[in-house]
């Protein structure tokens, strides 16, 4: 039997010192109580110690995967009651602050609003300008053209300063139309977002009454 035993912890080298006394104590004593002490009957009841160090070696290593599948299971649940409770912490301390930071909010949005509106209003007196050069122009050109025989001199210089105004306004053109687009989705943008936190706001007071 002792030759049996010494066979088998060879074989069971790979285990750490712990599991390896635990598995070499169950199977010497479970040698001694069947009464088996010649190594061919140890052979005969438990198989070759090879064998039987392969079949331990196995279950541990099953063991091991089952230990470390429970660790992963429980780090992954700790971690979704952590965020889970992070975010209940924000939506109560949200819910706690709304009437300090609501309506820093709608103070906020109202000057975001009314400085897009003055940009707006500086963009239609800009079109304006452009539209008034633009027509300007047109009407010196037309003038110059007319008069250009009769007063040589002053109609070229007209003609130069009515193209270069004409020229300009409507390089400005595809500028403006471009900002009126973005003005105009920003204002919307805007006040949906105050709408939406004037509608919140109103529910949660009557929330609060109810």
């Amino acid at each position: 039997m002792n030759r049996y035993i010494e066979e088998l912890k060879t074989h069971l080298s790979g285990l750490n010192s712990s599991d390896l006394n635990d598995s070499v104590t169950y199977y010497q004593n479970y040698l001694i109580d069947g009464g088996f002490v010649n190594y061919a009957d140890c052979v005969a009841e438990l198989g070759r110690p090879g064998s039987l160090a392969a079949q331990i070696l196995n279950d541990d290593s099953i063991k091991s995967d089952h230990k470390a599948n429970a660790h992963h299971r429980t780090r992954v649940q700790k971690q979704a009651t952590k965020n889970t409770s992070l975010v209940v912490l924000i939506v109560v301390l949200a819910i706690i602050g709304a009437p300090i930071w609501l309506p820093l909010l709608l103070f906020l949005g109202a000057i975001a609003l009314s400085f897009t509106f003055a940009l707006y209003v500086l963009l239609f007196g800009l079109a304006i300008l452009v539209f008034s050069g633009i027509f300007a122009g047109l009407v010196s050109l037309i003038w110059a053209i007319t008069h250009l025989f009769t007063n040589f001199s002053i109609s070229i210089t007209i003609i130069g300063f009515s193209l270069m105004a004409l020229g300009l306004s409507l390089l400005l053109i595809p500028f403006m139309n471009k900002s009126f687009i973005g003005l105009g989705r920003s204002i919307k943008n805007i006040s949906l977002w105050v709408r939406m936190q004037m509608a919140n706001r109103h529910r949660s007071d009557r929330g609060n009454k109810e």
